[in-house]
C-alpha cells in the first residue's frame, strides 16, 4: 500500500504540534485530518475511517481525553493502528494505552525523524492487517 493512499487522523490539543505533524505527513503524501478535540476526533474517525491515528493522551479542552479516544476508536475498528503522543511518562497511562491497543508511544517534543519512522512502521503494520 502506498503512502499516498493512507489516511491519518492527528489528535492534539496543541495547535502548533497539530499543524506541524499534519504538514510533515502531507509533505510525505499522506491524506490527513486533524483536530484538537477528542469528541470531534471520534466523529472524524467514524466518517473518514483513517487507517492510522496519532492521539495526544492529554486533551485539555476536550470532554474526553486521548485514552478514551483510543478506546472508542478501537471499539469501532479494532485493526486501526494507533500511536499515542504525550509529554506524560507515567507508567500507568502507558500501560493503559497499550492494554487498549495502542501500538506505540511517542514523547513530546516530537522528533521529525522518529515521527516519520513510527508512521512508516505503522503503514507496514497496517498493510499486514488489511
Amino acid at each position: 500500500m502506498s503512502e499516498q493512499s493512507v489516511k491519518i487522523l492527528v489528535v492534539d490539543d496543541e495547535e502548533g504540534i497539530l499543524d506541524f505533524v499534519q504538514r510533515i505527513l502531507r509533505f510525505r503524501g499522506f491524506e490527513t485530518w486533524g483536530t484538537i478535540d477528542g469528541v470531534e476526533a471520534v466523529r472524524i474517525f467514524e466518517q473518514e475511517r483513517p487507517a492510522i491515528v496519532l492521539i495526544d493522551v492529554q486533551l485539555n479542552d476536550s470532554k474526553i481525553d486521548g485514552i478514551e479516544v483510543l478506546e472508542r476508536i478501537k471499539k469501532i475498528a479494532p485493526l486501526t493502528v494507533c500511536l499515542m503522543i504525550t509529554r506524560i511518562t507515567e507508567p500507568d497511562a502507558i500501560d493503559r494505552a497499550k492494554a487498549l491497543g495502542a501500538e506505540q508511544y511517542l514523547l513530546k517534543p516530537l522528533d521529525t525523524k522518529e515521527l516519520l519512522l513510527q508512521v512508516t512502521d505503522a503503514v507496514r503494520l497496517m498493510a499486514t492487517r488489511y
